[in-house]
């Protein structure tokens, strides 16, 4: 059979005067309704193909073009009944993405610890991820917490040890790496910027969300020592993309503290981990360090005061003993924007709770955690 692709291409396919006679093609036959709803796949009835011979024998090209809707009704409308994309409304998180990194062989989800890793500025930079099993083998997205290392240099795997006890969770683990910049290593600014690595962290969740089943609208962050201080630059400058923050071990820099008071962000829910022996972090707080890899910081008590004015909270209540350990907590719930907890660690130094060099009474991987399921995790 020979087709004038010409004209096929020419016919109108609306209603109206065109066409043989001054028809539109809608003026020809109609396929009976049970035609329409076959499957591409199913063998034709006799009383279709009488259908179609009829249809063929009034007009050749009336056919083929009924047949080629025909083939795209099954190709749109075949197989199981449901909505449009394939799944049921649902207020809960969705079926998780399937990107290629974390994927092991046949197009699953690899379980365990993985390097993910991105450009950035010209450089190459990037993470661990862990992924616990039972979030590996599932279908549905999972909250995450971005955790930052303390010290200089790239030291994932420092904080990697650090949440051991928390890898087999409901969440999905991702510690960054800092950067290896001459004297401006781990997470100090880069050039006088001070968002330079809060962008690192960004442009990685970007990717992450892709790669991994991580819910967008559950993501913590925390931080130890100088991770802790990108940790508060993160609830200034990019409070948006996370739900709340724990900070160990660390107190505003004067440069962090400039920028927030100027930042109109997001004020979320924050917690404060710090010993009280802490020779980093002085209640008092100290000047700028002649190396230059500090530019000074606010004691405990100074940065306390400035979020709770920035969250709103009123008067915090009596300081409690934390279970049996040799912790007072502070809470202020009062807030208009995110309550506060803050953690005194009595005799605590400038380590982590619960690492090897931390008092062993209180894990502040523990206290995060509970934290953030008070918000969402």
């Amino acid at each position: 059979v020979r087709i004038d692709a010409a004209r096929v291409r020419s016919r109108p396919t609306s209603t109206g005067s065109a066409g043989r006679g001054g028809e539109g093609l809608s003026a020809w036959p109609s396929l009976p309704a049970r035609l329409l709803r076959q499957p591409a796949s199913s063998t034709l009835s006799e009383s279709h193909c009488c259908a179609l011979r009829a249809i063929l024998r009034h007009d050749l090209e009336a056919f083929v073009w009924i047949w080629l809707g025909l083939v795209g009704c099954s190709a749109l409308f075949g197989g199981k009944e449901g909505p449009p994309n394939g799944r049921a409304p649902d207020d809960g998180p969705t079926e998780a993405p399937r990107g290629k990194a974390g994927r092991k062989k046949g197009g699953g989800l690899k379980a365990g610890t993985q390097k993910l890793e991105i450009s950035y500025r010209g450089g190459k930079r990037g993470a661990l991820v862990h992924v616990p099993k039972s979030i590996a083998e599932g279908d549905r997205k999972a909250p995450a917490i971005v955790m930052h290392h303390g010290g200089n240099g790239a030291n994932s795997q420092q904080a990697a040890m650090l949440w051991k006890d928390e890898a087999e969770k409901d969440f999905i683990l991702i510690f960054p790496d800092g950067q290896i910049v001459e004297d401006k290593a781990g997470w100090m600014p880069v050039n006088g910027e001070l968002d330079y690595n809060v962008g690192f962290v960004e442009a990685l969740l970007d990717e992450a969300v892709k790669q991994y089943p991580i819910d967008e609208n559950r993501i913590f962050a925390a931080g130890w020592s100088s991770g802790g201080q990108q940790t508060l630059r993160l609830a200034c400058l990019a409070s948006d993309r996370f739900q709340a923050f724990s900070v160990v071990a660390q107190t505003l820099e004067f440069d962090t503290r400039e920028a927030c008071a100027a930042a109109n962000y997001t004020r979320r829910p924050m917690q404060f981990i710090i010993g009280d022996s802490d020779p980093k972090n002085p209640p008092g707080g100290r000047g700028p360090e002649e190396s230059g890899a500090s530019p000074g910081r606010t004691g405990i008590q100074e940065t306390i005061d400035f979020f709770v004015e920035k969250n709103e909270c009123k008067a915090n209540v009596k300081p409690e003993k934390l279970r049996d350990a040799k912790v007072m907590e502070r809470r202020y719930n009062a807030c208009k924007h995110g309550d506060i907890r803050w953690l005194v660690v009595e005799g605590g130094t400038h380590a982590w709770p619960g690492g090897p060099e931390g008092v062993k009474d209180l894990s502040a991987s523990e206290e995060s955690v509970a934290f953030f399921r008070e918000h969402g995790l």
